[in-house]
């Protein structure tokens, strides 16, 4: 049987000014028609449906308008990431049709999503996890006997033990957890040769978390605040596939086969930090002893892509090919050109950022340019440093973390 996985569409979102609507929506037909092509049994998304906790209008009818026609093809699993407001992309969940699965509160995790194979054969069991606040996710694991630490690591675990207990109940147990390095690999893999044979289902896990090992970008939000940022692969030990989201760049964590732990990444570009990643959607292949998965590429608006030199040189003919391209153009003349932003932008007429940074020593030292991208955390504690001449504690530091932590809550509760 055949799942389609994607996450990380950031509905509203925009890159550098430009609105990326068209694009997303570009790349929610092709999903579509993607969907009518490969028939598969379900499709996955991991997460980040919006771009932030209160959307724009426009991001929600895109969003009810592609759940509708994919609903028409496939099931569809939809599980809240660190920038939907898990309430809001909840709302009505019991009242969606059937194949709209909207999977966003911490009681539902451990609840498996049963998919049939269309071709008859086992089908799996599909575990929607949504992201895991490190404080709220630890509360709700937490009981007298059993406190449950305020780490990524820790409640991810939890969530998996949950996922563990119900393959239990069900008589498929042998499911190993705990750290794979120290496990029988070999008896993991006749395991689920043995499943396979036996006619049992094969399991899934859909998380949106960072998972150790995966290369991250400029544009994710960091997970740092509020507890550890990431998760080790261990916490995933016998899960067929893992279908994750949080990560932008389409990648397979290295794990002990024949588990398939797996990034889709998002649809499009959403930093210059993704310069030459292929996006995608992953079309996964269930069955036998060894899950399997195909990249499919995404449409994208406008090839994106990076230049620096001398403004005479850029000025050349030898960027021509770059002229439709969506660019970050870096001068690095000693001094800076008379009318460079004109220049360049007759010159290359989609470029998103145009900076001036002199190849040679620069007066007052390096500067780094701060972004809406950039970790809260590291510009506050570089800022510490350049007025108190010196780094902060580890006090400060927590009190840093716990101010922007206080914020970012604040923030997603309004």
């Amino acid at each position: 049987m055949r799942l389609l996985h994607t996450s990380d569409w950031h509905l509203g979102r925009s890159l550098h000014g430009v609105d990326l609507t068209e694009g997303l929506a570009a790349y929610l037909d092709h999903l579509v028609d993607l969907a009518r092509q490969v028939r598969p049994a379900a499709t996955l998304v991991a997460g980040d449906v919006y771009d932030r906790a209160v959307p724009p209008v426009g991001a929600v009818q895109l969003l009810e308008e592609s759940l509708t026609r994919l609903a028409e093809l496939t099931q569809v699993i939809v599980i809240s990431g660190n920038h939907d407001s898990a309430t809001r992309l909840g709302f009505a969940a019991g009242l969606m049709r059937p194949e709209i699965k909207l999977v966003t509160r911490l009681d539902q995790i451990g609840r498996a999503v049963e998919v049939a194979d269309p071709d008859g054969g086992p089908g799996a069991l599909i575990y929607p996890a949504p992201f895991l606040d490190a404080y709220a996710a630890a509360d709700y694991f937490s009981d007298q006997d059993n406190p449950v630490a305020r780490s990524h690591e820790a409640v991810t675990a939890a969530a998996l033990g949950r996922v563990r207990l119900d393959l239990a109940r069900r008589g498929l147990g042998g499911v190993a957890g705990g750290d794979p390095a120290a496990s029988d690999k070999a008896a993991d893999a006749a395991n689920r040769q043995s499943r396979a044979a036996n006619g049992r289902p094969a399991t899934v896990v859909m998380g949106h978390a960072f998972v150790v090992g995966g290369a991250a970008s400029e544009s994710e939000r960091d997970l740092t605040v509020g507890g550890v940022a990431t998760v080790p692969v261990g916490v995933f030990a016998g899960i067929d596939y893992v279908a994750l989201g949080h990560l932008h760049g389409p990648q397979r964590i290295a794990a002990p086969e024949p588990q398939l732990i797996r990034y889709s990444g998002s649809p499009l570009a959403f930093s210059f930090s993704e310069t030459g990643q292929t996006k995608s959607t992953a079309v996964v292949t269930l069955g036998g002893a060894s899950p399997a998965a195909e990249l499919v590429p995404a449409p994208v608006p406008r090839p994106l892509s990076q230049v620096e030199g001398m403004i005479a040189d850029l000025e050349s003919r030898r960027f021509d090919d770059l002229a439709d391209h969506w660019l970050r153009v870096t001068v690095t003349d000693p001094s800076r050109p008379e009318d460079l932003v004109q220049r360049l932008r007759r010159r290359f007429p989609h470029a998103l950022v145009i900076r001036h940074l002199p190849s040679g020593p620069a007066l007052g030292g390096p500067g780094r340019p701060v972004t809406a991208a950039s970790d809260p955390s590291r510009v506050v504690a570089e800022f510490i440093e350049f007025a108190g001449g010196a780094p902060p504690t580890e006090a400060e530091l927590g009190e840093v973390g716990r101010a922007l932590e206080a914020a970012r809550r604040g923030g997603e509760g309004r």
